[in-house]
């Protein structure tokens, strides 16, 4: 895949960010309550994991390999994915790559998947995270792709919330690498109406939340 140098409209990537407070503030304990198997299943998504895995470390090597050929020592340390009012590829508005380049110490590089049909495609920004520093995502604890954590939480709620809310609502995804060297899915559903958020934070490696 082939990213185009252009300006990027953070106003598609930092509301995925905004997750990222909440679950600093409750730590990694949220990460081992239970567990949840055999996502195919049952499932409520058109999306097919089994199917979508391939293209998913396919996208993230590609992604990595056009960073390191520019900065050699950069490192992946975040995914962000956010859905409009559907849970599809025609509903996605970000799906983009965070790294960290160690050329500032509040900057980081923001990588989108080309699959996004817009004009932005790579850009600094400034500190996403709020002073925290990040891990290097190990892909060999990547078990859990987006599509196996969305099945997760659909079947933990976030099914129903989206029934009630079929007038609008948004679905966020933040993987990150913490300390403690736990990596997890956050995610968030998000209702327009203003009602209360749904959130959960998913076991990349384990499929436990």
């Amino acid at each position: 895949m082939r990213y185009k140098k252009v300006l990027l409209a953070l106003v598609l990537i930092l509301p995925c960010f905004a997750i990222w407070a909440a679950y600093s503030a409750f730590g990694q304990s949220l990460t081992n309550s239970s567990d949840i198997s055999n996502t195919s299943e049952g499932s409520f998504l058109t999306l097919d994991y089994i199917k979508e895995d391939a293209d998913f470390k396919s996208d993230i090597g590609e992604a990595v390999g056009q960073v390191i050929s520019s900065y050699p020592s950069a490192d992946l340390i975040a995914m962000s994915l956010k859905f409009e009012d559907g849970l599809t590829y025609n509903h996605l508005a970000n799906y983009s790559y965070i790294f960290d380049t160690y050329r500032d110490n509040d900057t980081y590089l923001v990588v989108n998947n080309p699959m996004i049909d817009s004009q932005m495609s790579q850009a600094f920004t400034n500190d996403l995270f709020d002073g925290a520093k990040l891990q290097k995502i190990n892909e060999n604890y990547l078990k859990i792709n987006f599509v196996q954590a969305l099945e997760i939480v659909e079947k933990s709620g976030g099914h129903e919330f989206r029934v009630d809310h079929r007038d609008g609502y948004s679905v966020s995804m933040l993987l990150t690498c913490a300390k403690g060297g736990i990596l997890n899915w956050q995610i968030s559903y998000a209702a327009k109406d203003g009602s209360p958020d749904l959130n959960w934070v998913v076991n990349a490696t384990s499929g436990a939340i």
